[in-house]
């Protein structure tokens, strides 16, 4: 058999985001981030603080700039340091992020196109 993801969701209302930096905490379920002004940088929550959480990260409809999802100091996303996500060069528009039982490596969740 197949590996198994597992995990849990924090449940409640999206974030909307519209300045040029945010930092996403535990408690956070979903952002979504308008670039209208210029490009934007999301920072994960650490890793540590949300064990065996999904979290999303979405990018509003026409937005036109980058938004860069960077995982703390000593993390990674999926052995990177970085993703861009920018709605004009790529197809990347809503990315599944999952915090791990162990480790310090953000796993990209099933389903999201990484170019």
């Amino acid at each position: 058999m197949g590996n198994i993801i597992t995990g849990s969701f924090l449940t409640g209302p999206a974030r909307l985001v519209t300045g040029a930096a945010v930092t996403m905490t535990n408690k956070d379920f979903a952002v979504q981030v308008a670039t209208g002004g210029g490009n934007r940088v999301v920072t994960l929550p650490h890793i540590n603080a949300c064990r065996n959480r999904w979290f999303m990260i979405k990018v509003a409809p026409g937005s036109a700039n980058d938004v860069v999802v960077t995982p703390r100091a000593g993390e990674t996303i999926d052995g990177g340091g970085s993703l861009t996500m920018n709605l004009t060069s790529n197809s990347l528009r809503t990315i599944l992020l999952y915090a791990p039982a162990t480790g310090v490596d953000w796993w990209i969740g099933p389903g999201t196109l990484v170019p």
